[in-house]
């Protein structure tokens, strides 16, 4: 659904994620100046293409989240400014650190703090060019969080997989566990009304807004008759 929904408003995947992941990361900010980094491959031209070596970088996006806007309206804004980020994606990251932040904060991250990936490139098939040599993917260990949050989607044939790194000195098990569901249930109501005003669109599900309101709230539930 995310997917057609991009398609038919001129955007791709990665493009409606973004969208989504900023509109996330201004409820909880309370903030409507998002900036969130992306990483790119950095082997946009064909000769890098076989060369060995990491040309990762990262790119700012940045957007202003407006409650008022629709999620449609917002996409189309945030795919200009995916466009023109990577109209400018060999710029190294370190050079606009070295530029913008005349001061720097040893506790974060520079310009951005969270960031949204989408891997989906076709796999590689093991082996391949190896004469004589059996070649295996192993899953290296991740020591610490980079970012404060990273949204890593992988999408598959018939869904999109999330993995959510997070920092633990600001975040526990249990909050990362709800940041998830927000966020799934945040991605079904923008593609199930995309016209609806950004701030009138729940993250909440079920369960929680009962337990917000009625439970936690010591409310009485109200039955009518009948």
């Amino acid at each position: 659904r995310l997917k057609e929904y991009g398609q038919a408003n001129g955007a791709t995947l990665f493009m409606t994620l973004v969208a989504a992941g900023q509109v996330l990361l201004a409820r909880y900010g309370g903030t409507r100046d998002v900036a969130v980094g992306t990483a790119t491959s950095g082997r946009d031209r064909p000769e890098l293409e076989r060369l060995v070596g990491a040309f990762i970088n990262t790119v700012v996006l940045r957007s202003t989240v407006d409650d008022r806007l629709s999620f449609t309206a917002f996409l189309a804004q945030v795919r200009e400014t995916v466009l023109g980020a990577l109209a400018h994606q060999d710029v190294p990251f370190d050079r606009l650190v070295d530029e913008l932040c005349q001061e720097r904060d040893a506790s974060r991250t520079p310009l951005v703090q969270a960031m949204i990936v989408l891997q989906n490139a076709p796999a590689v098939e093991t082996g391949g060019g190896f004469t004589g040599l059996r070649v295996e993917r192993l899953a290296l260990p991740r020591p610490a969080a980079v970012f404060d949050l990273t949204l890593e989607f992988t999408e598959r044939p018939d869904a999109l997989d999330v993995m959510i790194e997070y920092n633990t000195d600001l975040f526990d098990a249990e909050t990362v566990e709800r940041i998830s569901v927000h966020l799934r249930t945040l991605l079904g109501n923008l593609v199930a009304e995309p016209e609806r005003p950004l701030g009138d669109v729940p993250m909440l599900d079920e369960a929680e807004r009962r337990r917000l309101l009625v439970e936690w709230n010591g409310a009485a539930e109200v039955r009518r008759p009948g």
